[in-house]
């Protein structure tokens, strides 16, 4: 299990017991949610909109399914997701340190794979959506990392995101100056930023992170990274990068 959370200061109403709370989620203090493909649950908290519930539906849909056919590109992934019980959970700005001191043996007890997201930066109105980058963070470390360890095992210095980082760092392509963020955090933050590089998404390539900017300059200097993305293995998203718009009207459900 994965506990991957950003804390706030705040420990207000949005952290006590909703009496609407749903029953899927680890904690009394979420009302709304979803769960995607049967696999994915997305719990929020009373302070969430409902819109941003919709929109990380949505994306964690695009990300499953990326050329919206409606059909699973991975299905051994997707019942991975199941059975680790990959969990999104949406707060305002952050969870606060009292509410995880208080409820993470609980929620560790119950099996949870977890990635949180605020709702201030899904879909803002300004600025990069990360959104993407949780919800991606979550799928591959809770379903793609478990069905092809020797290739997306980000706690292996035997996988080959590992190996396809060290060579970044080595040539100088990719800098995370994160103090808190080891080799092995580097080595999922980094499968991201190549993701964003090969779907051409210049507002998470904006940063002097990463410095191949685009798909062909990808071809051209990072041939290891090209042989993850087109293995005959697996699917990776190759189509499109989710926008929150998915174009299927099966596969979501919503919790309320």
């Amino acid at each position: 299990m994965i506990f991957i959370f950003a804390f706030s200061s705040s420990c207000g109403d949005e952290f006590k017991a909703q009496d609407s709370y749903l029953e899927q989620c680890p904690t009394k203090v979420f009302d709304k949610g979803a769960i995607v493909f049967d696999s994915i649950l997305i719990c929020g908290t009373s302070m969430v909109p409902q819109e941003k519930i919709t929109h990380a539906a949505n994306v964690s849909a695009q990300w499953l399914d990326n050329n919206q056919d409606g059909v699973l590109d991975n299905p051994e992934v997707v019942e991975e997701l199941k059975r680790n019980k990959a969990t999104l959970l949406m707060s305002e700005t952050g969870f606060s340190e009292i509410f995880m001191i208080q409820n993470f043996a609980a929620i560790e007890k119950g099996g949870f794979f977890i990635q949180d997201l605020y709702a201030e930066e899904t879909d803002p109105e300004r600025g990069r959506d990360a959104s993407q980058e949780e919800i991606h963070h979550l799928i591959w470390g809770a379903g793609f990392a478990a069905v092809h360890p020797e290739v997306f095992d980000d706690q292996s210095r035997d996988s080959k995101i590992y190996s396809a980082w060290k060579f970044s760092d080595e040539k100088g392509y990719y800098k995370y100056n994160d103090p808190t963020c080891d080799d092995f955090c580097k080595t999922m933050e980094h499968l991201y930023k190549a993701t964003a590089a090969l779907l051409d998404s210049s507002e998470d390539l904006a940063e002097y992170e990463f410095m191949i900017k685009s798909s062909g300059e990808l071809v051209g200097k990072h041939p290891m990274m090209m042989d993850i993305f087109q293995s005959d293995e697996y699917e990776y998203p190759q189509t499109m990068w989710p926008d929150g718009n998915y174009l299927q009207d099966g596969g979501i459900e919503y919790l309320n």
